[in-house]
């Protein structure tokens, strides 16, 4: 595909995207952290939109159209954002990161429930990296402060097609600014909110890809994935924790015990057995709620 050209008017009314001179003085100023991309060997250059509905969306799309592995998708402003069990993603223009990848490793499939610790633990990275701030990770991938959601990571298995392995396309959000809106008071926060400093849309894209590429690349052996899983194990905020966790169609509660070697969050019951979690949303439950 054709990248459009950087002076591109908007898309009609509708469309869905536009690309516009703002959205191209964006580009431009991403092209400073390119070098840094380019050297994990596993990126294209980003496709960076003004306005994308869903960048998920938009890329699965591209890869199931044949878009080559490692295309990468961001959007300053995203109006139909994917949160897990189909919630939506506040993404406010200018004030937030929301950024996809399109990944098909030459790996075999035991891969597939690493990608999303991967990259919940690149935006960990990257924004220690920018700001000293080292956020917490919430059973699976969302990322807090003060037990206030900052962001948060979506992946999407992408079939096996006609002579092509099956992929997945990971997405992360994160909130760099506010104002939040007022429902998500109590509940998510922003970077500038608890830094006092307002990150650059630029630097932050850059450098998740950097830590992105750099863990992808130590997924390739067991060992490595292994050290990999016990890091994420030691940023989880949900372990030692009392948790309510929504199944389909039933809830169950326990204490959060560790990390099982696929990913799955390991469960202690109230009456003392142990089951390992592979899906579903976690609450951590205050001490006075029942467990």
């Amino acid at each position: 595909a054709t990248e459009p050209p950087v002076e591109a008017s908007p898309a009609p009314q509708g469309a869905g995207w536009s690309w516009d001179a703002e959205a191209a003085a964006w580009r431009r100023r991403l092209a400073r952290g390119e070098e840094r991309v380019e050297q994990t060997g596993l990126f294209h250059r980003p496709w960076i939109y003004h306005s994308l509905g869903s960048t998920n969306t938009h890329l699965a799309t591209r890869a199931m159209a044949g878009a080559p592995p490692g295309e990468v998708v961001a959007a300053e402003r995203q109006w139909a954002g994917k949160g897990r069990r189909g919630r939506g993603w506040f993404g406010a223009r200018g004030a937030s990161v929301a950024m996809s990848v399109w990944l098909r490793p030459d790996l075999d499939g035991t891969w597939m429930p690493f990608v999303g610790i991967c990259l919940a633990m690149a935006s960990v990275d990257a924004v220690a990296e920018l700001s000293e701030l080292r956020l917490g990770l919430k059973w699976p991938n969302d990322l807090l402060w003060d037990n206030k959601k900052v962001g948060g990571v979506l992946a999407e298995l992408i079939g096996a097609t006609p002579g092509a392995r099956a992929g997945v396309v990971v997405g992360v959000g994160l909130n760099l600014a506010g104002p939040l809106p007022e429902e998500l008071s109590g509940i998510a926060s922003d970077l500038a909110s608890i830094t006092g400093v307002r990150l650059d849309h630029d630097e932050v894209v850059a450098s998740i890809l950097w830590h992105l590429g750099s863990r992808l690349r130590r997924m390739e052996d067991s060992a490595s994935r292994q050290s990999q899983l016990q890091e994420y194990e030691q940023r989880c905020v949900s372990l030692g924790q009392a948790v309510r966790v929504q199944l389909e169609g039933r809830e169950v509660v326990g204490v959060a015990t560790g990390i099982a070697a696929g990913g799955g969050l390991v469960l202690r019951h109230p009456d003392a057995h142990q089951s390992v979690i592979w899906s579903g949303d976690v609450v951590h439950l205050r001490p006075e709620e029942p467990e």
